[in-house]
């Protein structure tokens, strides 16, 4: 699948195996629906445009009054775009996401606070 995105391979030799996994869902699966229209193309939904997520960050981080964990700042993120956070993968997904920009921001410091968990904030 990965070869008919990049226009990469033999383009019958795709087509025949998505083919054969047609006939797989069908014959043996028993898939009885439409099977083109169920397999549209994909395109995820961005929660974030390009650098937004960064920007947020930095403003964040800049308003704050107090060193902020990853959680908080995921949190307060999600809130000020008007998402909803439950328990779970992706939560856990977001919270990464965060991190890994976090990492990214010049002049941000990460440290300890006294209860040992992990705090960022702006070194000036």
């Amino acid at each position: 699948m990965q070869d008919r995105r990049t226009g990469n391979g033999d383009p019958a030799q795709i087509q025949a195996d998505i083919d054969a996994i047609d006939r797989v869902l069908v014959n043996v699966l028993g898939f009885q629906e439409d099977i083109e229209a169920v397999t549209k193309e994909f395109k995820r939904e961005a929660i974030f445009k390009r650098g937004e997520l960064f920007r947020m960050i930095c403003d964040l981080l800049r308003e704050a009054d107090r060193p902020l964990t990853t959680r908080e700042i995921a949190e307060i993120l999600a809130d000020r775009k008007g998402l909803v956070l439950h328990t779970g993968k992706r939560t856990k997904e977001f919270i990464t996401r965060v991190r890994h920009s976090l990492k990214r921001v010049p002049n941000v410091a990460v440290r300890r606070n006294g209860e040992g968990v992990q705090v960022w904030e702006f070194t000036f």
